[in-house]
């Protein structure tokens, strides 16, 4: 049964349609990540469900009760904002504690287990400190805590990770999910960062522009991206214009600007139909020779990018277009020179069709 229900939600703030429409459930136990730019609408989102913000349309819902006249405090929800809101007159452990000794826990069980929590985030050492000693790091750490030892069954993070260190980062993350498992919390985490969302999440909603574009697991929202959108904005892709030319039972043959022709394994859009093929970037492969292949387009090389494990070079193709290519940096392609004359394939199973885009391709890509 869906802990949390949001029905129709809808938010404006004067000119801005922060919020529209928007429609989902989260079980109990899962870990939903909300991957979004900034701008999209999680924050709003979030806050609406915690109960800080009142939609103008729409419910909340949880187990089956509605939420819209239940104060904050009455909801077993902790909301951890981006702004850490830590109280500075108190030091780290008195911040951490503060909530479940305000509720009526004994003192010493109550630190007992906020110093287990911060041993967690590695700041048990700065258990005496107060919030104007530590970095911001180190402040969004102890609000993470705070949320943890709270007690509530649902905890609503807002890019809780957003100002830690790449490494600690990836290492807290996997803490952070590792602990709700076991406490049967509910999460919806809030992130901008793709990494983050595929990593940890049961599931994943893409937002933009305070509409939800899809809801999915990590494997399904990037193998089967639902629009132009969700593909470029979940990993990296190549986008291509084109129309279908020919198309039978197993297999469509499009034309490119400029006359190239490829097949993709998609047979639902007509003859003469505009459309959008997405290939990503680590199917797309580069070749300084002829290669026999299906799928083959010709270019230049404008760009190399070294990125530790892989490369990621450019191509501007015969027709204009751009198209990218990832590579392992140990492999042979690495020794391309920038104005090289290179090839492109890729397989037709590995090209994803999109309808053409009302506004055009270009529109569809961007973020805001």
């Amino acid at each position: 049964m869906p802990t949390i229900q949001l029905r129709n939600i809808s938010k404006r703030f004067g000119s801005i349609q922060a919020l529209e429409d928007i429609t989902f459930d989260v079980k109990n136990g899962e870990y939903l990540c909300i991957l979004g730019s900034t701008g999209s609408g999680k924050t709003t989102l979030l806050r609406t469900i915690s109960g800080i913000i009142k939609p103008d349309n729409g419910e909340v819902i949880s187990n089956e009760k509605n939420m819209s006249d239940v104060p904050v405090e009455d909801r077993d929800t902790v909301y951890v904002p981006q702004t850490y809101a830590l109280f500075p007159h108190l030091t780290v452990i008195d911040n951490v504690c503060f909530g479940p000794i305000s509720k009526g826990e004994d003192n010493d069980l109550a630190k007992k287990r906020a110093m287990e929590i911060l041993k967690l985030v590695k700041l048990d050492k700065r258990a005496e400190s107060y919030p104007s000693e530590l970095s911001g790091g180190m402040q969004q750490r102890v609000a993470l805590a705070r949320g943890l030892v709270s007690g509530a069954k649902m905890l609503l993070l807002d890019e809780p990770l957003g100002a830690l260190d790449a490494r600690l980062r990836i290492e807290l993350r996997t803490e952070l999910r590792r602990i709700a498992k076991e406490n049967g919390l509910t999460v919806i985490h809030v992130t901008h960062d793709q990494d983050e969302a595929m990593s940890i999440g049961d599931r994943i909603m893409i937002l933009r522009r305070g509409k939800v574009q899809q809801i999915g697991t990590p494997f399904h929202v990037y193998i089967r991206p639902q629009n132009i959108f969700v593909a470029n904005f979940v990993g990296h892709s190549n986008f291509l214009e084109g129309t279908v030319m020919k198309r039978n039972s197993k297999e469509s043959i499009i034309r490119l600007r400029g006359g190239n022709q490829v097949k993709t394994d998609d047979i639902s859009h007509a003859v003469e139909e505009p459309i959008v093929i997405g290939i990503r970037v680590e199917k797309t492969r580069i070749f300084d020779h002829p290669v026999d292949a299906v799928n083959t387009l010709r270019g230049e090389l404008i760009k190399a990018n070294f990125i530790g494990t892989f490369i990621r070079y450019e191509v501007k193709l015969d027709n204009g277009d751009i198209m990218a290519a990832l590579e392992p940096s140990d492999s042979g392609p690495a020794k391309l020179q920038l104005g090289d004359r290179v090839m492109l394939t890729f397989e037709p199973d590995h090209c994803i069709v999109f309808d053409y885009p009302t506004l055009g391709l270009n529109r569809e890509l961007e973020v805001f």
